[in-house]
């Protein structure tokens, strides 16, 4: 690969994280509203959604392509589009019953 191919794609790697920062900074303000404690990973890679009792958190990342957020609660997957993040927080709200 040269220089320019190499520049090109660190950009594009850029503008990846960029809108996965994006996206998750919606859905952490749409979490807070709803009075979740949503926090970011150490590499601001996904988020960390508290409970009150002493589950472990949920992790919110983003999906590939930055369309969907996705999470892990008790052993299934769940998807959401990331172009709704209120309806992202009301879907996370009410799977850890808060």
């Amino acid at each position: 690969m040269n220089s320019l191919m190499e520049a090109a794609a660190a950009l594009l790697r850029h503008h990846r994280h960029q809108r996965d920062l994006l996206a998750l900074t919606r859905l952490q303000a749409a979490l807070l509203a709803r009075g979740l404690r949503a926090e970011w990973r150490d590499n601001n890679s996904a988020l960390l959604i508290w409970r009150t009792d002493p589950d472990l958190p949920v992790l919110v990342a983003m999906s590939y392509g930055c369309s969907h957020y996705c999470w892990r609660w008790r052993d299934d997957e769940h998807r959401h589009p990331v172009g709704d993040s209120d309806g992202a927080a009301r879907v996370l709200a009410e799977l850890l019953g808060s």
